[in-house]
């Protein structure tokens, strides 16, 4: 599936605040017409620091929703 099959996004951010940073790497995906999209906080502010493996925390996670073309549907 390509990212213009989309209809609906939830985007799970850690801090609101940075909604618009998101929302120009959003655009990028999606263009100037984005899909329906939610915008949750689900936990607090984390630490941005990466840990003795070199991971960093889970600050945003986007879930998807999209049909595919064609399907006669």
């Amino acid at each position: 599936m390509n990212f213009d099959e989309v209809v609906s996004t939830n985007v799970y951010l850690d801090n609101l605040g940075e909604t618009p940073d998101f929302d120009e790497i959003y655009s990028q995906y999606f263009g100037p017409i984005p899909p329906a999209r939610t915008v949750i906080q689900q936990i607090a502010p984390g630490d941005r620091k990466a840990d003795k493996d070199g991971h960093y925390p889970d600050l945003e996670q986007v879930s998807l929703i999209a049909f595919r073309k064609g399907t006669g549907r």
